[in-house]
């Protein structure tokens, strides 16, 4: 009885430990689909402000409605790549994210965050200035080389304001809101906030190490902001801030010189 008893045992541990070993199998390669379902949706939530500066770039080349009727498809394109985004991290984040409205308080509060943001630009900007002679990133280098005399009004517009509204939410739903959830537990701090960061930061185009390290701080005040509450309605508020004060002045400027 006794063998019988010990025979059990051994069976029993055999199978624990097959089945561990077999359980981290299985999650190393759930973790390798995984990073390739974030890759996928990292392009496609880039996607649309991509397809938008082809157009702009390239609409002085087509007659007035062939931008507008463009310009239209790659909005179209960019709501439906947001539903679907929202979707993947809804049934992730569900029960562990708040979804709470933004109380005055929060905006405050993100708005504090926003000034932290922007004297760490300015302060790296001129450091940019100081050591490579550039006040200007390549990234908005890219978004902003086209020729205002040679672009249409129509898709100059709303790439001002994709750039402002819109990528805000796309881009804050794929390096935060699906990275944490895609990736950690619900309570992990540490690793998030450092691979997120470095990774929106390298995302954005640089031409430097100065560069670089901007947009890794922006991501690592997006991630905060997002993580004060675990709500992700905070970091799209930061992003909007950084870009849509920066979009409405320049398209208030572009305006000024087409219609003024």
């Amino acid at each position: 009885m006794a063998y019988a008893t010990m025979e059990a045992k051994e069976v029993a541990t055999m199978t624990e430990e097959y089945t561990t070993t077999s359980n981290e199998e299985k999650g190393w390669g759930h973790r390798f689909l995984d990073i390739l379902k974030w890759l996928g949706l990292m392009i496609w939530g880039t996607l649309p402000m991509g397809l938008m500066l082809v157009v702009n770039g390239n609409s002085h080349r087509f007659s007035w409605p062939v931008v507008a009727g463009l310009t239209l498809l790659v909005l179209a394109f960019a709501y439906v790549t947001y539903r679907f985004l929202y979707n993947f991290y809804y049934k992730r984040a569900q029960g562990k994210d708040n979804f709470d409205r933004l109380g005055w308080k929060d905006v405050g509060i993100v708005f504090l965050y926003y000034i932290g943001v922007r004297l760490a630009v300015v302060v790296l900007t001129m450091a940019n200035q100081a050591v490579y002679e550039t006040g200007v990133s390549a990234n908005d280098q890219m978004l902003f080389s086209g020729d205002p005399d040679l672009i249409s009004p129509i898709s100059n517009i709303a790439f001002f304001i994709m750039m402002g509204f819109a990528v805000p939410f796309l881009e804050e739903l794929v390096f935060r809101g699906i990275f944490q959830h895609l990736f950690f537990k619900a309570e992990s701090f540490w690793w998030p906030l450092v691979l997120s960061s470095l990774i929106f930061g390298l995302n954005h185009l640089s031409s430097n190490i100065i560069e670089a390290l901007m947009y890794i701080i922006i991501g690592v005040a997006l991630y905060l902001a997002y993580r004060r509450r675990r709500n992700l309605k905070d970091a799209i508020l930061l992003h909007m801030m950084n870009n849509g004060f920066a979009a409405i002045i320049l398209l208030g400027t572009y305006l000024f010189q087409v219609f003024g």
